[in-house]
């Protein structure tokens, strides 16, 4: 791995596991094993570095999202859900980051706040794509919308109840939905 790839990783998880503004520039520098100029050289600043991690989570989520298998509108539904748990169980135990990012900087109208709303219409339009051959036109909306929701109401209850029995409960409840609005 580069230093750049240490710098992320260790960021993402120190501001995953301590909030984005309670972590500093030299708690990430010394778990990167790197400098503060080493750093800088990589980011300009801090909120460089947590769009960065916002990024490259991102990509590796939506990368994720995209693999839950083609097939009719509730093996998809069903594939995203998986993937969904899978990520929560695996990344995301505590939660959301861009939740806690929207918390943490949902006052500052900036990069930071625009890329988290980017990040959620990131996920509805995937939904929408790989949904958009097996639900009517005019539900699409609707039916992203509530799988949308259903994903976030998981994720926040998922270190509450259990990732299992949080993407369970949301498949279930997504299912029917769907079923009941073909």
């Amino acid at each position: 791995m580069s230093k750049q790839d240490d710098i992320l990783v260790a960021a993402e998880r120190l501001f995953y596991e301590q909030g984005f503004h309670a972590t500093g520039i030299d708690a990430i520098v010394e778990a990167a094993g790197t400098t503060p100029r080493t750093l800088y050289k990589h980011f300009n600043n801090k909120d460089a570095l947590v769009l960065a991690v916002l990024k490259a989570r991102d990509e590796r989520y939506c990368d994720l999202c995209e693999t839950f298998p083609a097939g009719d509108r509730n093996s998809m539904i069903s594939g995203f859900f998986r993937a969904s748990l899978h990520w929560a169980q695996h990344y995301s135990p505590r939660g959301c980051i861009y939740i806690q990012a929207q918390h943490e900087y949902g006052r500052i109208n900036g990069p930071i706040m625009d890329y988290v709303r980017a990040h959620k219409s990131r996920i509805m339009a995937i939904i929408t794509r790989r949904l958009s051959a097996h639900v009517h036109r005019d539900r699409l909306p609707e039916l992203t919308e509530a799988l949308s929701l259903l994903i976030e109401g998981a994720t926040a209850s998922a270190p509450l109840h259990g990732a299992e029995e949080s993407f369970r409960t949301a498949e279930r409840l997504a299912l029917s939905f769907a079923a009941e609005n073909a």
